[in-house]
Formats: structure tokens, C-alpha cells, sequence
């Protein structure tokens, strides 16, 4: 009885399960159990980022990552923004395979700490902004990327007036209504296709 109060029990009959796991079995056991707890986690990050903010993190995998950043032709010294930069894969790839000037926005707390923490262990050199697009000043941009909700389109069509000419803005999922795109592109990804609008102003 006291070692069921005390926990001596379980923890007696768990090391001799353990034991008698192979190490195959454990590892694989280990790697389980890592990818839940990092779902978990990024399920809780996105859930409390629409909450706070109205739009939800969503991580995009490596490849469709490389394929829609090779799409803006970016040369090296020029200044890429994206906007609701999420864990910053984006400007990660531009900087450390294309050379650029990196700079992401994110309007949530949690989110910018999660992409500085990436941006850290991928030793990349990006800038991270925890603040609103709608007023911070990205007129300097040559490349814009962003994966935003419609109703937010207005607002940047506003923003876009000021950039200089031959910016590109790299639109995932969404056309900008009162734009027409230079490009229509349908990139292949494990399910379906993803539609990406590429601007030239």
C-alpha cells in the first residue's frame, strides 16, 4: 500500500519495461514521443497566436519553403520582408542561400520569440520585429512575402502604394484584390498544389 502512495510501484514496473525494450525500440520510442510534444507545442503556439491576434501560425514544410523563395529571383544585398514571418523559415532561407537583408514582422509575442529562437540555432542573420505591419514602415523592400487571411488585403494594398518600383511581393494562397499578378504559379507539394500570386510594382 505505501508503495502505491509513494509511486514505488509504477515506477518499479516502468523501469522494467524499459528494460526490456530494445534500443531500437527505444529510439524509436524516444523519436515518438519528441514529435508529439513539438506538435503539441506548435499546435498551442498557433492556437494562442489566433487568439491574440486573429491569425493563426502555420509552419510551412522546408521544400515548399525553398521552392516559393527561389520564386522571387532574390539577389544577394537586397531587403526581403515577410510579413507574419511565423518561425522565420522564409528569411532564413533567403539570407543564408540567397545573401539578402532579412527583416520578418509578426504581431505576436510568442511567434517572434519562436522565430528568434530559429533564426539563433540556424546562426542566420535576420532581423525580427515583433510589431504591426499595418504601421511599420517596409518601403524599402525589393521582396515582400506573406501568407495572410483576405480580409487583410486592403490594408496592404494601402502599404503597397509607397514601395518602390520593381519591388516583388510574393503572395501565398491569396491574390491581392485590385492587383493583377505577373505570375500565377501551382507549386507541387506532397497533397495537391500551392498557389502562390507573384506582384511586381
Amino acid at each position: 500500500m505505501i508503495e502505491l502512495l509513494t509511486g514505488d510501484a509504477l515506477f518499479s514496473d516502468s523501469i522494467t519495461f524499459y528494460g526490456e525494450l530494445s534500443r531500437t525500440s527505444i529510439i524509436i520510442f524516444a523519436c515518438l514521443s519528441f514529435f508529439g510534444v513539438a506538435v503539441l507545442v506548435m499546435t498551442l503556439i498557433s492556437l494562442i497566436s489566433f487568439i491574440i491576434t486573429g491569425a493563426p501560425f502555420i509552419a510551412t514544410s522546408k521544400s515548399l519553403t525553398r521552392k516559393i523563395v527561389a520564386l522571387a529571383k532574390i539577389q544577394p544585398g537586397e531587403r526581403v520582408y515577410d510579413l507574419g514571418c511565423g518561425d522565420g523559415r522564409f528569411l532564413i532561407e533567403a539570407n543564408k542561400i540567397y545573401g539578402a537583408k532579412a527583416v520578418g514582422i509578426d504581431i505576436s509575442p510568442l511567434v517572434c520569440g519562436l522565430a528568434k529562437l530559429t533564426v539563433w540555432i540556424k546562426r542566420a542573420n535576420v532581423v525580427i520585429r515583433c510589431a504591426d505591419f499595418e504601421t511599420y514602415d517596409f518601403l524599402d523592400a525589393d521582396v515582400i512575402f506573406f501568407y495572410l487571411v483576405p480580409d487583410q488585403m486592403p490594408i496592404l494594398r494601402k502599404k503597397f502604394k509607397g514601395l518602390k518600383k520593381g519591388c516583388r511581393i510574393l503572395s501565398r494562397r491569396f491574390e491581392i484584390d485590385g492587383y493583377e499578378p505577373l505570375q500565377r504559379i501551382q507549386i507541387k507539394k506532397r497533397f495537391g498544389y500551392e498557389p502562390v500570386f507573384i506582384y511586381q510594382i
